[in-house]
């Protein structure tokens, strides 16, 4: 990381489960730390009718919703996403459709015109996707594609905070300088697995 201050335009993100657990020397290279904790209740249910519009299903009738956001403790934004799609399939499943193999990497593509998702749906996919900010598990990465800051549910405050402090000065660097605001030359995003470092 040395090496990597004297490029510039060069910005070196780290990523770890947990800050302390790695090198001090490490700590002292990162000019920058911030932590991603797992959402709370209110950014579960703006990441699950987020999630929910991108896979073209409704999102569970207000009541029930608040129910089931409030039974989704210790769920990573992942977590939140992978119950839509598990839904999703539970549904699709429960109308007679089963997907061949060359469908089944990409069962998001699948026609979802008409679809409805019962309230049993949603319980069956909370009993089957377990939260990973309690089990400590990884969560497999699904890729989207251009991800943009409006496509990441909650984490409002420390998504300003990159936005300032990395996307403004890379953006507009005369400005930048005229102001006496250099970006950092090392980043650390920590926090439990799924939670959008």
């Amino acid at each position: 990381m040395r090496r990597a201050r004297r490029v510039p335009g060069l910005l070196v993100a780290l990523v770890a489960h947990s800050a302390p657990q790695l090198h001090w020397r490490v700590l002292d290279e990162c000019s920058l730390n911030i932590a991603m904790p797992l959402p709370d209740s209110a950014q579960r249910k703006v990441i699950l009718r987020r999630h929910a519009k991108t896979r073209l299903v409704p999102p569970p009738p207000s009541p029930f919703e608040e129910t089931l956001v409030r039974q989704m403790h210790g769920y990573a934004a992942a977590d939140v996403c992978a119950l839509v799609d598990e839904a999703r399939m539970i549904s699709i499943a429960s109308r007679g459709y089963q997907p061949t193999a060359s469908v089944q990497g990409s069962a998001h593509l699948i026609e979802t015109q008409g679809q409805r998702i019962t309230d049993e749906h949603w319980l069956s996919a909370l009993r089957a996707v377990r939260p990973s900010g309690l089990l400590d598990l990884a969560v497999e990465k699904e890729l989207y594609g251009q991800t943009r800051w409006a496509d990441v549910g909650g984490l409002d405050a420390v998504k300003l905070r990159l936005q300032q402090l990395v996307q403004w000065p890379l953006q507009a660097p005369q400005l930048c300088a005229a102001l006496g605001l250099g970006g950092p030359c090392g980043l650390l995003l920590y926090g439990p697995p799924g939670t959008g470092k």
